[in-house]
C-alpha cells in the first residue's frame, strides 16, 4: 500500500521549511553571540579575499591586517617548535623550573641546543 502522492508532497515541503526554520535559528545565534560573531569574523578575514572580507572586527576591534599578522606570526611560531624537535633541541623556557629567578633571563646556548639546567645538571651529578 502507497501513500498518496499529496501526502508525500506535505511531508517534503515541511521537511524543507523545518530546515530553513533551524537554519534561520543558528544564523540567529551566531549573530547575536558575540564571541562566535567575532570567530566567524575572524576566520572570514583570514580566508576570504581582500576585497570580500570585512575590514574589520567590531567585537574585538581588530583591522584585517592585524587578524593577517597576527596569524602569519602563530604559524611562524608553529615553525619554529617543529623545527625545535626535528633537531632534538628542547625549548628552554618551558624546561626551566619557573619558580627560579632567572627563570626569563637564562637562554639556550645556540651550539648545544641545550639548556642551562641539563648543562648544569650533567657537570655536577657526579
Amino acid at each position: 500500500m502507497t501513500l498518496p502522492s499529496f501526502i508525500i508532497r506535505h511531508a517534503l515541503l515541511l521537511l524543507v521549511l523545518s530546515v530553513l526554520k533551524n537554519l534561520c535559528g543558528i544564523l540567529q545565534s551566531v549573530v547575536t553571540t558575540p564571541s562566535l560573531y567575532s570567530n566567524l569574523i575572524l576566520v572570514a578575514m583570514r580566508t576570504l579575499p581582500e576585497r570580500m572580507s570585512p575590514a574589520s572586527d567590531p567585537v574585538t576591534m581588530w583591522t584585517r591586517e592585524e587578524v593577517l599578522k597576527r596569524h602569519q606570526m602563530r604559524k611562524e611560531k608553529g615553525r619554529m617548535e617543529e623545527a625545535v624537535q626535528k633537531i632534538g633541541g628542547r625549548d628552554c623556557h618551558t624546561q626551566l623550573s619557573p619558580w627560579t629567578p632567572s627563570f626569563e633571563k637564562v637562554g639556550c646556548f645556540p651550539q648545544r641546543r641545550k639548556c642551562f639546567g641539563e648543562v648544569f645538571n650533567k657537570r655536577y651529578e657526579r
